[in-house]
């Protein structure tokens, strides 16, 4: 939701005014940018099975997978009508490890796992 100047409205109440500033996001330059190709990276994998999106902490990673989550549901409202097991996208996240390598059999016997009860 963009902020306009118009869009100010002294007679809200504060919750209204806190609601209202939660549900904004201020696009900056970079993450639209990631936005758009991590998008074109999602609507055209190209036979790519997974897609990495990764950074260092506080650079937008998860707002911009959120807002891709957000809009493929938007897209997809009338697959998901149709059949309630449709599915447009789905996130995991893998925490680096502290030490050591990455447990890959652990990491997706808990996505898988999660996608169980989740259907349940």
């Amino acid at each position: 939701m963009a902020i306009h100047r118009r869009d100010y409205r002294p007679s809200l109440s504060r919750q209204q005014k806190l609601n209202l500033f939660r549900d904004c996001t201020v696009v900056h330059p970079h993450l639209k940018k990631a936005y758009e190709e991590f998008r074109d990276a999602v609507s055209n994998p190209g036979g790519a099975s997974l897609i990495f999106l990764f950074g260092p902490t506080g650079v937008g990673k998860t707002t911009l997978l959120r807002q891709i989550t957000k809009v493929m549901i938007e897209e997809h409202s009338s697959g998901i009508a149709k059949d309630s097991d449709y599915l447009p996208v789905a996130t995991v996240e893998a925490r680096a490890p502290e030490s050591g390598s990455f447990d890959w059999k652990g990491y997706y016997q808990g996505v898988l796992r999660r996608d169980r009860s989740a259907r349940d």
